[in-house]
């Protein structure tokens, strides 16, 4: 999954997030506790490479949205994220990636952009991580969806149990886990 490109890209993305004047973004304390912290999860959860469109919402530093973008290269996608300095920071690192090109930020949150034609029922891929708790996470996202596409919601540990929990609101919803 990994080749040089892929490695050399990761490398500078992880720079970039280090050296953010915006720790907010993303804490880094060390190499690797940055890495396991931001990275581990979307390498452990990456779903198949999509065949159209991915969208990552609430992306804030652009985790896992980045990291897919970077070992799909041939995949467009959308980074949505409500917060204009959040926006500023993920065009600035696409620019510094050279994927502004197939990769674009939009400004706004998720509930009204789920309302617009250019955004509903228009990915193959909803991603979001750590994004709200999974009934707002459903509402926040599932809209995004095309019919037949993947909801990926990454969870901490400490939310194994949720599909368990949620089983009537996927069922529902007429969603599959993949789990």
């Amino acid at each position: 999954v990994c080749d040089d490109r892929a490695y050399a890209e990761l490398c500078l993305y992880a720079e970039l997030l280090k050296s953010s004047p915006r720790k907010s973004f993303a804490s880094w304390d060390s190499d690797s506790s940055g890495m396991e912290m931001h990275f581990k999860d979307s390498f452990q959860t990456l779903p198949e490479k999509p065949s159209g469109l991915f969208l990552d919402v609430g992306s804030g530093a652009g985790i896992p949205g980045i990291i897919y973008a970077i070992l799909w290269p041939e995949t467009s996608g959308v980074l949505l994220d409500s917060q204009a300095r959040r926006c500023d920071f993920l065009r600035s690192v696409l620019s510094a990636l050279k994927m502004d090109d197939r990769i674009r930020v939009v400004c706004e949150r998720a509930e009204m952009a789920a309302h617009e034609a250019g955004h509903r029922e228009s990915y193959s891929l909803v991603t979001a991580r750590a994004l709200a708790v999974f009934p707002a996470f459903l509402e926040y996202t599932a809209a995004f969806v095309k019919p037949g596409g993947i909801l990926q919601a990454i969870r901490g540990n400490k939310d194994k149990n949720l599909l368990q929990e949620y089983e009537k609101a996927i069922h529902q919803m007429e969603l599959k886990p993949l789990c």
